[in-house]
């Protein structure tokens, strides 16, 4: 009988978690497969008619998504300036260095800055007639006219990523930051002991001791640059054209732009996949470590 209280009062305290997935995220996740079958158009008052994998088969058929999934690509290339930077700017702030806590203060205002500010402030920079950019390279003689960097296609997908970039590098500074200041400085004394230089240290203690924490932010980073959409919406909107617009981006044009939430959910059942073995290799790592 006292068991089967226990049990009861357990499945109480975990009642109001298990309705909230229900409700806000099972549930609508099941409508979307549901919906991704389906014909739906928004503003046609209509029953939606079953229409298999036909969503699917446009989306594969169709040039633009490609160029989509190009541009999500590029997109992805920040994770790899986020990587570098944060790593260099951990082993730094790890030295024992005079104000390092005022630096590294200093580093994590732009990650606290809300994304849309973020978009904005990068949008006027990036400004082709008086950003400070153009005003920058120019007084420096770098280029001799004013660039439009987020109206030509040819900048503006990169011009994007070095704005994601500098936004979320301070959160890789971080996590190596916290994984640096747990490894044995034991490690390093010995190293010495033994005649290891500088750069002998760093490759066979400090990399090493940094693996599973480079992996949990690399894999958190691309899965995030995946999805990301603040930024991009606020700086150029998925313009020109689609020359910015990655798959997120592209499922809220689909959706509330084109009306077309049959083929949004497909797309956004197509990214789910991708991210999927992202998030099972986090878990595996986690669970290792």
């Amino acid at each position: 009988m006292a068991k089967w209280k226990y049990n009861l009062s357990t499945l109480l305290f975990f009642l109001p978690v298990i309705a909230y997935l229900i409700v806000f995220l099972w549930y609508p996740f099941l409508f979307g497969v549901w919906m991704s079958f389906h014909r739906w158009i928004y503003i046609v008052v209509q029953e939606p008619p079953f229409i298999g994998l036909t969503n699917y088969i446009e989306l594969f058929n169709s040039p633009i998504f490609y160029d989509v999934l190009k541009v999500t690509g590029i997109y992805i290339t920040a994770t790899a300036i986020q990587l570098f930077l944060g790593l260099i700017a951990a082993l730094v702030i790890n030295e024992p260095i005079r104000g390092r806590s005022i630096i590294a203060g200093i580093l994590l205002i732009g990650y606290a800055m809300p994304e849309m500010a973020t978009g904005g402030v990068w949008k006027f920079m990036y400004d082709a007639n008086f950003g400070i950019l153009n005003v920058f390279l120019y007084d420096i003689g770098v280029i001799d006219s004013f660039i439009p960097w987020l109206t030509d296609s040819n900048f503006a997908a990169w011009a994007v990523t070095l704005a994601n970039a500098w936004k979320f590098w301070p959160f890789v500074f971080l996590i190596l930051l916290a994984a640096l200041q747990g490894i044995p400085k034991d490690f390093y004394d010995v190293a010495k002991v033994f005649g290891a230089n500088v750069w002998q240290r760093f490759i066979h203690i400090t990399l090493p001791q940094l693996k599973t924490a480079i992996i949990v932010v690399l894999v958190l980073r691309i899965s995030w640059n995946l999805s990301k959409f603040s930024e991009i919406y606020m700086m150029t909107e998925g313009g020109p054209g689609f020359s910015t617009t990655n798959t997120a981006l592209f499922i809220y044009r689909k959706a509330y732009q084109a009306f077309n939430f049959g083929e949004a959910f497909s797309a956004g059942i197509l990214l789910l996949l991708i991210i999927v073995p992202l998030v099972l290799i986090y878990y595996r790592v986690m669970v290792k470590r």
